[in-house]
C-alpha cells in the first residue's frame, strides 16, 4: 500500500488516560519526524495543549488518513467527519473495548508500520434512517427506536413493503455488521462478519416470547409504523448513541446508505483474533 504521508488527530475525551494515550501518540509522531495536525475540537479536548498544530479549516485532499485515539464512542464521532473528508482512519484504542480501534498506545510500533505503508484497508458500510417528519440521519453501528415512557412501545415492521409482524416491546435495534458488537449482542443479537452485506433486527424485550432476531439482505427497505398515538409520543430515535428528535414519530425507514467508512488495519489484523479478545473468549476448554 502507499505511505502514509500526513495524519489528522482526532480526540474527543477528556479521561486522562485518553490524553496521555493522546499525547504518547503525538510526540511519536514528532519523533518520526512525521507531518500532523489536530481538530479544533481535540486540542480542546488536550486542555489546548497543542495549539499550534491546530487545523480550523480542513482544506481537501490536506490529509490522507485520520488518528483517532479513544474507545469506539470516540471513532463513531470521527466517523461523519471522516467520511465527509473522505479520511481513512487508524484507530488507536484508549477505551474500554475497542473493536474498531486496532492499534494499542503502548506500542506505536504498529502504528509506524502502518505509517510506512505496510496495512490494508476495510470498507464498513453504514444505514441511514428516514422519519416521516423527513428528518434524515445515518449511523455506522445502529439505529435505534426506543421507548421514552415505562410502557411498551406498539409498532408493526414492514420490509420491502412485506409485513413482518406486529410487536410490543421495548424498542427495536436495527444494526450494521459493524454494531452487530454493539448493543445488538447485549440484545441477544448474532454477530455478524464485517464483509457480509446485511442488516440485523434485534427487538428489545419483546412482550412476545416468540420474536427472535432476524437478518436480512442489506438492500432491504425496512419500515417501522407506530401504531398508536401513544407509541407515537414515547418513541424515540437514536443513531449511533445520539437521539434524532423527541418529537411524534408516526413511522422510520431504514435502509442502506450511499456513504462508507475507510478502516485501516495493521497486516496482522484478524476479525476473530480481535473477536477472543475483546469478549474473552477462552482458547480452549481444558485447564493447563
Amino acid at each position: 500500500m502507499t505511505p502514509l504521508h500526513h495524519s489528522l488527530i482526532f480526540v474527543k475525551s477528556q479521561e486522562p488516560a485518553v490524553v496521555q494515550a493522546a499525547v504518547t501518540v503525538i510526540q511519536h509522531l514528532e519523533h518520526l519526524k512525521h507531518p500532523f495536525a489536530l481538530t479544533v475540537a481535540s486540542a480542546h479536548a488536550l486542555g489546548g495543549a497543542y495549539s499550534d498544530r491546530v487545523d480550523s479549516n480542513i482544506a481537501p485532499k490536506t490529509y490522507d488518513h485520520m488518528i483517532v485515539i479513544g474507545g469506539d464512542g470516540t471513532l463513531l464521532s470521527a466517523a461523519k467527519y471522516a467520511i465527509q473528508h473522505q479520511l481513512p482512519i487508524i484507530g488507536i484504542n484508549s477505551g474500554t473495548v475497542g473493536f474498531l480501534a486496532d492499534v494499542c498506545p503502548t506500542d506505536l510500533r504498529i502504528l509506524t508500520t502502518i505509517l510506512s505503508g505496510d496495512y490494508f484497508t476495510e470498507t464498513r458500510h453504514l444505514l441511514k434512517v428516514t422519519l416521516s417528519d423527513e428528518t434524515t440521519a445515518s449511523a455506522l453501528n445502529d439505529i435505534v427506536l426506543s421507548r421514552q415512557a415505562a410502557r411498551l412501545l406498539c409498532y408493526e415492521l414492514f420490509i420491502n413493503d412485506s409485513f413482518v409482524c406486529a410487536q410490543r416491546a421495548d424498542g427495536l435495534i436495527i444494526s450494521t455488521p459493524t454494531g452487530s458488537t454493539a448493543y445488538a449482542l447485549s440484545a441477544g443479537g448474532s454477530i455478524i462478519h464485517p464483509a457480509i452485506k446485511a442488516i440485523a433486527l434485534t427487538p428489545l424485550c419483546p412482550h412476545r416470547l416468540s420474536s427472535r432476531p432476524i437478518i436480512v439482505p442489506s438492500d432491504s427497505i425496512i419500515d417501522i409504523h407506530l401504531t398508536s398515538p401513544t407509541a407515537q409520543h414515547d418513541a424515540l430515535v437514536s443513531c449511533d448513541g445520539f437521539d434524532m428528535t423527541t418529537a411524534p414519530i408516526h413511522q422510520a425507514t431504514i435502509q442502506h446508505a450511499p456513504e462508507a467508512l475507510q478502516l485501516i488495519h495493521p497486516p496482522h489484523y484478524c476479525y476473530f483474533e480481535a473477536l477472543k479478545h475483546k469478549l474473552h473468549w477462552e482458547r480452549s476448554l481444558t485447564s493447563s
